[in-house]
């Protein structure tokens, strides 16, 4: 893919989290995606779990990182994909947690790619563009 194309990508907390966690951060799957994108949001719910996990080092540079992508507040339109997602899940008999469900409904309803290392949480949602640490 061209960077020149300008493809917004939904991220998951397990890819913010990998970034923050990583000493070289080039091997991170976030520089990864850096290559191919350069659009990036998450769910207000994502923007959630980055947060609880922080510390006072690292809280200036999650500020800083979330000034800088569009954070996706989670409305009514949202709960409905959430309760479609999780009766599809149901019949499958399947289940994730609430905020995973929140965080993929985003992405979802938006119809944009979501970029994750816990493929395993997302795989059962159907229609769901994820893009994982094997896909590069």
């Amino acid at each position: 893919m061209d960077k020149e194309d300008n493809r917004l990508v939904y991220l998951d907390s397990s890819v913010l989290i990998d970034f923050y966690r990583k000493v070289n951060k080039e091997k991170s799957f976030f520089s990864f995606l850096l290559k191919d994108y350069d659009l990036f949001s998450v769910s207000v719910v994502t923007q959630y779990e980055v947060y609880t996990g922080a510390d006072t080092l690292r809280k200036a540079f999650r500020d800083n990182f979330f000034i800088n992508i569009v954070i996706v507040p989670f409305t009514s339109p949202l709960i409905f994909t959430s309760i479609l997602i999780e009766r599809a899940l149901k019949l499958k008999r399947k289940s994730i947690d609430f905020r995973d469900l929140a965080i993929a409904a985003t992405a979802l309803h938006n119809r944009e790619p979501f970029a994750t290392m816990n493929a395993k949480h997302f795989i059962n949602i159907d229609g769901l563009e994820l893009i994982i640490p094997s896909s590069y």
